[in-house]
């Protein structure tokens, strides 16, 4: 049983190694920069979910997308030297008070290419699969003049068990901007 459960820990640190540096690659090349990455896993908000329903009909992933898991810090996980980690407090210190455009100023100084929060590794519902999902936030003005950080986008990376480590066999993405 211990055996068991330390090669799931090594098997979803190896996912999540993999999933962290290819959404970051991919993050990157369409911010034209180096987004930060919240330091631990946080799983994603119910409605950003539910505005995947077109990508993802499957209603038994979606919920298994918002099951609580608890943190699991990606600082060991994701070893890369120069790479710009955030915590939610140092993003609270950040925004702080004002106006909701000095609060998005302030944001944008600090994080220009926005901030990757992702998921823990959930478990595919049908199969022996699993997925990681991941939000790329930023920060701006609602139409009702409201500072807000949301997600501009929600992906969910499906990934295959292999005889080394996992591979990425699909990748679903939606804008909500």
């Amino acid at each position: 049983m211990i055996a068991a459960m330390l090669v799931f820990a090594m098997s979803a640190e190896e996912a999540m190694r993999v999933v962290v540096l290819s959404a970051f690659q991919l993050t990157a090349a369409q911010a034209h920069g180096k987004p930060s990455i919240l330091s631990e896993t946080r799983q994603p908000e119910s409605e950003y979910v539910e505005a995947m329903d077109a990508e993802l009909p499957d209603a038994a992933l979606r919920e298994a997308m918002v099951k609580p898991h608890a943190p699991v810090s990606l600082r060991s996980v994701f070893k890369v030297n120069g790479q710009l980690f955030t915590t939610p407090q140092e993003i609270e210190s950040v925004i702080g008070d004002g106006t909701p455009e000095e609060r998005v100023a302030r944001f944008k100084k600090r994080f220009p290419f926005g901030v990757l929060q992702f998921s823990a590794v959930g478990a595919m519902p049908h199969n022996r699969d699993a997925f990681v999902t991941y939000e790329w936030l930023t920060a701006r003005v609602d139409k009702h003049g409201d500072f807000q950080l949301r997600p501009a986008e929600i992906d969910l990376i499906e990934l295959a068990p292999q005889a080394m480590g996992w591979r990425i066999i699909a990748q679903h993405s939606v804008a909500l901007e």
